[in-house]
């Protein structure tokens, strides 16, 4: 019979000892966990009229930009200013995916180099395209952005 309680008192303790392990070995995995906080804006609390949508305003970078535009940079790189086309750099570079003569055509208008994989540089790119010339210039992805 003192056998039985002896092993019942280890069970215990090798239960009790694990919980704290497993226990301490969470809370190191829940304190290198990268949380960032979500920032929400009043506009986004909302809407404008009763029954109508609100789309607040949209940024890139820090710039605003137009909603069709930021759907444009979506579908064209899903935001990643590294990214070349499908079919090769030379079909389309960075987060507007600029091919080489557009970019050179707005290093002439914007009078500055550019850098295709400078988000900033890329940016500026694609809003003076949008803004002067609209969307033509991403008529292929059409069917993703214009939805």
């Amino acid at each position: 019979m003192d056998y039985y309680k002896r092993l019942i008192i280890y069970l215990i303790l090798l239960a009790v000892i694990t919980l704290l392990v497993v226990a301490f070995f969470v809370g190191i995995i829940i304190a290198h966990l990268r949380i960032t906080p979500v920032e929400i804006t009043l506009n986004e609390c909302f809407t404008r009229q009763v029954n109508m949508p609100h789309y607040p305003d949209t940024y890139v970078l820090g710039i605003e930009v137009d909603e069709t535009f930021y759907k444009i940079i979506e579908c064209e790189s899903n935001f990643r200013p590294e990214v070349c086309s499908y079919a090769g750099c030379e079909a389309g570079m960075g987060l507007c995916q600029i091919i080489p003569s557009t970019l050179r055509y707005c290093e002439e208008k914007l009078g500055r180099e550019l850098d295709p994989f400078n988000p900033e540089d890329n940016l500026a790119c694609g809003i003076w395209l949008y803004e002067n010339e609209g969307t033509r210039h991403w008529k292929p992805s059409k069917h993703c952005w214009d939805k």
